[in-house]
């Protein structure tokens, strides 16, 4: 009885541990990992990679490099790309801006400013 009692505790210390530890994390996730769109004007003030006035590029509805049986993707066309390291932001002639990850665009080009 008293080696179960041991057991219980040892586990609900560690459960508590785990819960702890998760909480903690989650909390102190800066909010660019909560909010992708919070990164749009890049990390820390950081200029993106690379900028350019946008000639074409493919915008897929799922991941490229997956396993899908349809995968519908359509052309955007001007307006201006910014390159960052995870994800690329098109802004199209009406301010619009949308964000893609990479892995979900193809055939990316664009000019000089």
């Amino acid at each position: 009885m008293k080696a179960r009692k041991v057991v219980a505790a040892v586990g609900l210390a560690l459960l508590l541990t785990v819960a702890a530890l998760v909480s903690s994390w989650i909390i102190g996730r800066p909010a660019a990992a909560q909010n992708p769109l919070a990164v749009v004007k890049g990390r820390g003030g950081e200029p993106s990679i690379v900028s350019g006035k946008l000639v074409s590029v493919k915008v897929w509805e799922h991941p490229v490099d997956a396993k899908w049986s349809t995968n519908s993707g359509s052309k955007r066309t001007g307006g201006r790309v910014d390159v960052y390291d995870r994800f690329i932001v098109i802004t199209d002639p009406t301010g619009e801006r949308s964000l893609y990850f990479h892995g979900y665009y193809t055939d990316l080009r664009f000019g000089s400013d």
